[in-house]
């Protein structure tokens, strides 16, 4: 019993030490204190020697042996029993994160190894609820359609988003988001507005041509996804494209070298600030930009190509080039090899 009581005597006379040097410093300097005391050891007031053993979950000290406090794993739980595993090929035992796109069907569980294949089907059927299911056709539709795109995932999971958030059941929205052309309609807009949001936007003709419909068709998509954005409240933010976006990624199909690029790009903002096409779509100023690049530098481009790369019309290239032409003065200043 005395060896017992002399234990606590020693212990509660180490807390009084503690406790008076907290009370002789100032407030700040207590603070980093304590920090150091929840490091320390409380037994002998070691800090040095304390040990975190993550594999067996202890928190000990080295120093006195004592078992400070047991440790939970957070981590993910890998079922892993080392060389001799015979209980299946595959060691992973946890899920993958959640699909923010897919919620309820990430929470889901799988059936795995080699037998039972029919059960496994209609386990992963029921696992995934039927509005998740013909939302993950039409994200499965987009990846297919954009496959050779050379659009990065984040756009591809952007417009996802945005198809996610017009699609939702409501009746605000019943007769809008039909079949067919339109619903085609309103996923190549989503990928539009991904497009333009990430700064690469793509032309409604380049898009179409993705999708598989009619340039109008996706200027009907575009009109339905304001509608819906509007009845449901939902605000998206659209950037606007200029001319630039394009002048890069049209002179990187036309294989233009990077200081003609430059020359093109000035012009761009030049007549931009000029106001010279300012009726024109940002990838029609574009495209006339770079022919009146072509026909100045005599490079060896002709409208057929043009037309075939950048999926813009033989009138509209015309019409931009003529009204740029007017001002090649103004836009050519400083250029030395062109004046």
């Amino acid at each position: 019993m005395n060896s017992n009581s002399d234990e606590f005597t020693d212990y509660f006379d180490k807390l009084e030490i503690v406790i008076d040097k907290i009370n002789e410093i100032s407030d700040d300097a207590s603070s980093s204190f304590l920090a150091k005391i929840k490091k320390s050891c409380p037994n002998c007031l070691s800090e040095k020697n304390v040990f975190q053993d993550s594999s067996n979950g202890y928190k000990i000290c080295t120093n006195c042996g004592l078992v400070i406090s047991h440790l939970l794993e957070n981590d993910a739980e890998w079922r892993w029993y080392g060389a001799h595993d015979s209980k299946g090929l595959d060691p992973t035992r946890c899920g993958i994160p959640v699909n923010p796109l897919l919620p309820k069907s990430s929470m889901g569980t799988y059936i795995g190894g080699n037998k039972y294949g029919s059960l496994q089907r209609l386990h992963s059927w029921n696992a995934m609820p039927s509005d998740e299911r013909s939302l993950w056709h039409v994200f499965e539709d987009i990846n297919i359609k954009t496959q050779n795109s050379g659009l990065v995932s984040k756009i591809k999971d952007e417009a996802k988003m945005y198809y996610k958030m017009l699609s939702c059941k409501s009746e605000c929205i019943e007769g809008i988001l039909t079949r067919g052309t339109v619903r085609e309609g309103i996923k190549a807009a989503c990928l539009f507005v991904a497009c333009k949001n990430n700064g690469v936007p793509r032309s409604s003709v380049e898009i179409s041509k993705m999708f598989g419909i009619s340039p109008t068709d996706v200027t009907k998509g575009l009109k339905k996804f304001i509608e819906i954005e509007m009845k449901r409240d939902i605000q998206i933010n659209v950037n606007v494209s200029n001319s630039q976006d394009f002048v890069k990624r049209y002179c990187s199909k036309l294989l233009i070298s990077k200081k003609i690029e430059k020359i093109a790009l000035i012009i761009s903002k030049r007549a931009q600030r000029l106001g010279i096409v300012k009726d024109n779509t940002p990838p029609s100023i574009a495209a006339g930009i770079i022919y009146l690049i072509i026909v100045a530098f005599q490079l060896n481009i002709t409208k057929v190509t043009l037309k075939e790369k950048l999926s813009v019309s033989d009138v509209t290239v015309s019409k931009c080039y003529k009204k740029l032409w007017e001002h090649r003065d103004k836009l050519f200043i400083g250029i030395k090899k062109y004046s």
